[in-house]
């Protein structure tokens, strides 16, 4: 028949920790799946009472690995998937990353995450609140110039490996021209010697620039500035007799290789009449 029988003992032999609460028309059985590998598992129920039969029930239950979210962050701002982060060469950027597993939702600790970067790969290192972090200087043995697709990756025991993409935009550091004892125009005698100083550093710091090349070119001339030490490069010019008004000299300032942006400078040379 279908009475229900109450009084029933009922247990459960599996491989994990369990509990058994008893209801009103039965038994709620809740299975920890806590501490198992990635398989297929029975759980064999059993029901006693008296006056009556054992009863057994199997169940097969297949552990799976669990989603996983993760949470990116550079230089402390959150990183969208799929989204465009903008640096320099030269650049250390802290990149940091979290892993919330999408059924306990509890942050994960115990697995590797790695950044990835075509041949590049880079392991970030767990801090506090399950935060793991690293910092990535942005070379040229590292990145390229332009857009680099660069991704993370989680890996730990049960849970599925999850990738994160992203894409950096790596751009060439651009000089800051600073021209010393003067500033849009230099004013000369003709025939006079003058000296010329400019200080090359990168744009937005105050790194020197050495080992540059500046050129310059002029209505009666061309020719490039000595460097003399700590981003200062200099240049005596000797100006013609019998000329007047106003001259542009054009600098063309550049480094060998893809981390500075050649840059053009122009200023003017103004030769004054004789008193």
């Amino acid at each position: 028949s279908n009475k229900l029988i109450s009084g029933a003992i009922c247990s459960v032999e599996w491989q994990g920790a369990s509990n058994i609460v008893s209801v009103a028309d039965g038994f709620i059985i809740s299975l920890d799946t806590k501490g198992l590998s990635i398989d297929h598992y029975t759980a064999l129920i059993k029901l006693e009472h008296v006056g009556y039969a054992n009863a057994f029930k199997s169940v097969i239950i297949t552990i799976s690995e669990q989603n996983v979210n993760l949470k990116v962050a550079i230089n402390s701002l959150e990183v969208g998937e799929n989204s465009l982060v903008e640096t320099s060469y030269n650049e250390v950027i802290t990149l940091s990353c979290r892993a919330c597993a999408a059924l306990e939702q509890i942050y994960l600790s115990g697995g590797t995450i790695t950044f990835i970067n075509e041949q590049y790969e880079q392991s970030l290192v767990k801090y506090d609140n399950s935060w793991f972090s690293t910092s990535i200087l942005i070379s040229t043995s590292t990145f390229s110039l332009g857009i680099n697709y660069v991704y993370i990756k989680f890996q730990q025991d049960n849970y599925t490996t999850t990738t994160f993409s992203f894409q950096i935009l790596v751009n060439q550091i651009e000089f800051d021209v600073q021209t010393i004892d003067f500033q849009d125009s230099i004013e000369v005698n003709t025939g006079e010697k003058i000296q010329i100083r400019i200080n090359l550093t990168e744009f937005g710091t105050m790194n020197f620039i050495g080992n540059a090349t500046i050129s310059y070119s002029w209505d009666f001339g061309l020719g490039n500035f000595e460097e003399i030490g700590d981003g200062i490069y200099e240049l005596e010019l000797v100006i013609p007799e019998n000329i007047r008004g106003n001259y542009k000299i054009t600098l063309i300032i550049l480094k060998e290789g893809t981390v500075y942006k050649t840059t053009q400078y122009s200023f003017l040379l103004v030769i004054k009449e004789p008193e």
